[in-house]
C-alpha cells in the first residue's frame, strides 16, 4: 500500500511539474507575438571605440498578430524597395518574379549602390533557405539583413 501511494505521489508531483514547465514557456496568446529586425551594416561603428567589420546599424521589435506576413512588417516598419520587373526599386514591391519578391534595399542598405550587390536574409543568424514572401513570422525569432556581394 505504501509503494502504490509512493507511486501515486511520485506521479502527481511529475504532473505537476510538467505543468509548471510548460506554462513557464513564452508562448503567443492570441496569435500575437514580437520578432527583432535587424539592418546589419558593413564596415566599423562610428559609434564604438572598438573595429569591427560588420554592425547591427538599426534593430526594433515588433508585436505581430496572426494574419501578418514579414513583408507587411517590413513595410510598415523600415523603408523598403524590391525589384521591378526591369532590376530596378519599386517601392510598392507589386512585382513578383514567379520566385517571389525580390528585396533591393531596405532602410540604409542598397543593393542598387554597389556591383553584384544584393541584400542577404537571416533568421537567427543562420542564412535563411526560404525568401521573405515564404517566411513565417515566429515569436522571438531575429530576422536580418545585409548588404553582400557575389
Amino acid at each position: 500500500m505504501k509503494a502504490l501511494k509512493r507511486i501515486v505521489l511520485g506521479s502527481l508531483l511529475f504532473l505537476t511539474v510538467v505543468v509548471l514547465g510548460a506554462c513557464a514557456q513564452k508562448t503567443t496568446v492570441l496569435g500575437i507575438g514580437e520578432v527583432t529586425v535587424e539592418i546589419i551594416t558593413n564596415g566599423d561603428n562610428p559609434e564604438t571605440q572598438t573595429v569591427e567589420t560588420e554592425y547591427i546599424s538599426n534593430s526594433k521589435t515588433i508585436r505581430f498578430e496572426e494574419t501578418d506576413d514579414l513583408m507587411g512588417i517590413l513595410r510598415a516598419n523600415f523603408t523598403v524597395y524590391c525589384a521591378n520587373q526591369e532590376g530596378g526599386k519599386d517601392e510598392t514591391c507589386s512585382y513578383d518574379s514567379g520566385f517571389g519578391r525580390y528585396l533591393v534595399a531596405i532602410d540604409s542598405l542598397d543593393a542598387t549602390t554597389i556591383t553584384n550587390g544584393y541584400i542577404s536574409f537571416y533568421i537567427d543568424g543562420a542564412y535563411a533557405i526560404t525568401g521573405i514572401d515564404e517566411t513565417d513570422l515566429v515569436d522571438g525569432r531575429v530576422y536580418s539583413f545585409k548588404l553582400e556581394t557575389f
